[in-house]
């Protein structure tokens, strides 16, 4: 491979110093998801153990070996296992650089590095406890491999070097006990071994060279002969995923994944995807010759094109070319790199080239003199640099900061359980391939559920199972992960639904968790009121009966209701039916929405007459301020959030009133992470300490980035945790701007002022500030203080900056 000369040493120094901050940036900072809990859970297994487990998984085993033996020089956190990934990773980019070099140019070999460094794909996956990296860097050993052998026997050398020899086997066998895409490369090494064996035929020794290189490839067969049989059951036996219909959409997904990564994969932008296939094109104009001259200077292109083309191809065949499997791309990541550096230098040195100008000395006996102008190659390289950034740059923040981006947050379902859980609480996990990574974070003492225990599900093993979970009151925490594989009938769900509370969820990357609440008694049997209710003009739903689980209830549990409903006409529109629990400001301080039975009921799938029983649970958010609520109900279409009107004895809302519910205060204070913040800030004022707030345009709570125009009202929702007890009223001051909108009030609203505060309780406070319909468009300061008889305690916080649009911008 030869050592970097000195001189050469700052660039490549650069290069790699950049590909390492990028994948080892913020290493740690999510959460380990499914797959990851697997590969940790495989890493602290012997090596006996592995190869039997693996033997029976897609995977084969090397990778959980060698992060065994990471693992046990570096520990099990999540960086200690991520490092292997990203230590990959960055050999890969050099060794992309070393392929580059030696196929074409130096200048080759930095721009092919300089592209790998950024590449997103490539990042993504370097950041992953997975095997993804490490197949990406035995194709590039592979490529370089074969690149030294074909240019050794081009120089005269008719048997391959020993260290060559030994990279080759090393990497081959390497990739084949790495990932079972891996054949691909074998397959594409071997076309291109071929293809310069016919080209330099005319240079003799070529049944000797054949049968050298026919034994390097007989030493990595029998190097994985021992795996042979396992690799053969396992990949005829996988279920085989359904074929992408669409050959030009499956090429454009593999070309984006290769750009762009998995995070450009979910929301493509084809116009740069037309610019990156562009470039690979121009990498295949073969306007640029090696150095030294060489005859088979189609080797430039042709090696990084067919080690692109051939895993994209094996997956094509074999029908891979979807979310779950484009990961697989990484194996002609090293090709894809190398054919847009060549398209983007290629192009710059033919540019340099038509840049010449000649001009005449005075003396005529001079000879002709040509100048370089390099402006339009330097031009060249600036638009290309400048795309390469735009597009890994945008890409890497969305992966890094956009929570759409976040891998499966495990480690936040985790905490938020353990702050809440109390005995007779219960963890159900649906698919059980959740329990390896769930139980990597968790350490508390609730039962844990892995459901269905069979694929397909036993239907009476599952019911009897789901029977035994929902029999006794309490709370079941349940995790939703791959439903469609391991479940595809939803009975777990649909039990559930029909047996339990729904009171939330939410999206945590790919897992959607759920909070079910089992009450002490059947709602249905002893809580149950006729009424009379119609909802729509004319009427489409009749809510027959309802009932609330409980008069009271505590700040952070769960308020079960029944309902009964029946279909007037037939429905041809989705709806949702949202519960809130309004203050005596008609401020909604608790909420669920959700389309009837937890969303396996939808309403265009009712017919007339049809009675449906649905169950909802209401989660009372922890901190809500003790005292009484009124409970309402109301239906809305999906698609608009246009409500349905409800007609009653003549009168018309868009609402009806269940009851009223007596919020009480729990015994212990809550645990921060259970309030559910939009922002964590911490300040002292006086006995109050400001634990974070919560901005959004009233009524968006689940949107809170909608814009604010002149006239809205903004919400503010205020965290408080009383480090003793006030004893005295004390008032809080919201400012928007400077004095463009004020709002003085108590910090929970004047039903529960400071007065009745006891130490150590969390309270949330919310807030109204209207906007002026004549305030200006801009940007305004938020300011808090708080008032002690009219004395500020403590100083004027500026909490964030608001911004205020013109309507319709």
């Amino acid at each position: 491979m030869g050592p970097l000369s000195y001189g050469r040493f700052p660039a490549h120094f650069a290069v790699l110093a950049l590909a390492a901050g990028l994948r080892f940036y913020r290493l740690g900072e999510p959460s380990l998801w499914a797959d990851e809990g697997n590969s940790a859970a495989m890493a602290a297994r012997s090596l006996a153990r592995i190869a039997q487990d693996a033997a029976a998984d897609i995977h084969p085993p090397l990778y959980y070996w060698l992060l065994h033996f990471w693992s046990l020089l570096f520990g099990h956190s999540e960086v200690a296992l991520r490092s292997l990934s990203a230590i990959a990773g960055v050999g890969l980019v050099y060794v992309i650089y070393l392929i580059g070099r030696r196929l074409q140019s130096e200048q080759m070999g930095l721009a092919a590095a300089l592209v790998a460094a950024i590449n997103p794909l490539q990042i993504y996956y370097a950041q992953e406890a997975r095997m993804y990296a490490l197949l990406g860097l035995w194709s590039g050993l592979a490529l370089y491999a074969l690149t030294l052998h074909i240019l050794q026997e081009g120089e005269g050398h008719m048997r391959p070097a020993p260290d060559v020899a030994v990279l080759l086997v090393v990497a081959l066998t390497g990739g084949l006990y790495t990932h079972y895409v891996f054949p691909s490369i074998v397959v594409a090494i071997n076309v291109l071994y071929l293809l310069w064996l016919w080209d330099s035929r005319r240079r003799g020794h070529v049944l000797e060279r054949a049968m050298w290189w026919g034994g390097l490839h007989l030493v990595v067969l029998l190097l994985f002969l021992p795996w042979l049989p396992i690799a053969q059951r396992q990949l005829t036996a996988w279920p085989r995923p359904p074929m992408q219909p669409d050959f030009a959409q499956s090429f454009g997904a593999a070309l984006v994944t290769l750009s762009l990564g998995p995070v450009g994969y979910e929301q493509p932008d084809w116009a740069w995807n037309i610019v990156f296939a562009l470039w690979a094109l121009l990498g295949l104009w073969p306007h640029v010759r090696p150095a030294r001259g060489r005859r088979e200077y189609w080797l430039a292109w042709g090696i990084p094109l067919v080690a692109m083309v051939a895993p994209v191809a094996l997956m094509l065949w074999r029908g891979l070319v979807h979310e779950a499997y484009l990961k697989f791309l990484l194996a002609g990541s090293p090709g894809f790199c190398l054919l847009i550096a060549r398209g983007v230098v290629g192009t710059g040195e033919a540019l340099g080239r038509m840049t010449a100008i000649r001009l005449r000395q005075r003396r005529a006996r001079r000879p002709t003199t040509v100048i370089r102008v390099p402006w339009l190659q330097l031009a060249w390289y600036a638009i290309a640099a400048m795309v390469l950034g735009v597009t890994s740059g945008a890409t890497l923040q969305a992966y890094f900061f956009d929570p759409a981006y976040a891998r499966d947050d495990y480690r936040g379902i985790v905490h938020y359980i353990q702050a809440v859980e109390q005995p007779g609480d219960r963890i159900l996990l649906e698919a059980p391939g959740q329990q390896e990574v769930f139980t990597y974070y968790y350490r508390g003492k609730l039962p844990i559920y892995p459901l269905p225990r069979q694929r397909p599900p036993d239907p009476q093993s599952l019911q009897a199972e789901l029977a035994e979970i929902t029999a006794t009151p309490g709370r079941i925490f349940a995790l939703f992960w791959a439903v469609e594989q391991v479940d595809p009938d939803r009975m777990v769900e649909n039990w559930l639904a029909q047996n339990a509370f729904k009171a939330s969820e939410s999206w945590q990357g790919h897992v959607r968790f759920a909070v079910y609440a089992i009450p002490e008694f059947s709602l249905s049997r002893e809580h149950i009121t006729s009424t009379d209710w119609m909802f729509g003009d004319p009427p489409l739903l009749h809510l027959r009966g309802v009932g609330i689980g409980a008069e009271r209830v505590t700040a952070g549990e769960v308020l079960p209701l029944s309902m009964t409903w029946e279909a007037i006409h037939p429905i041809s529109d989705r709806y949702k039916i949202t519960v809130q629990l309004l203050n005596g400001r008609d401020q909604v301080v608790a909420q669920r929405d959700a389309e009837p039975a937890g969303g396996l009921r939808p309403t265009t799938e009712w017919t007339p007459g049809q009675v449906v029983q649905d169950s909802m649970g209401v989660l009372v958010r922890a901190g809500t301020p003790p005292g009484e609520y009124r409970v309402i109900l109301a239906v809305y279409r999906q698609a608009d959030g246009v409500r349905l009107p409800v007609v009653f004895e003549g009168t018309r809302t868009d609402h009806v009133v269940l009851g009223r519910v007596r919020v009480q205060r729990p015994t212990s204070p809550p645990a921060p992470i259970t309030l559910g913040m939009q922002h964590s800030l911490q300040a002292q004022f006086g006995p109050l300490q400001l634990l974070g707030f919560d901005a959004y345009k009233r009524g968006f709570a689940h949107a809170p980035a909608t814009p604010l125009t002149p006239g809205d009202i903004l919400q503010v929702s205020l965290y408080w945790r009383a480090e003793r007890a006030p004893g005295r009223p004390l008032k809080v001051r919201l400012e928007l701007g400077e004095g463009q909108a004020v709002v003085e009030a108590d910090p929970a609203g004047e039903a529960y002022p400071t007065t009745l505060w006891i130490a150590e309780e969390v309270v949330r406070g919310d807030h109204d500030i209207p906007l002026p319909s004549d305030l200006a468009p801009g940007r305004y300061p938020l300011f808090l203080s708080v008032q002690d008889d009219g004395e500020r305690i403590g100083t004027r916080l500026r909490l964030q900056e608001i911004v205020v649009r013109r309507p319709g911008s």
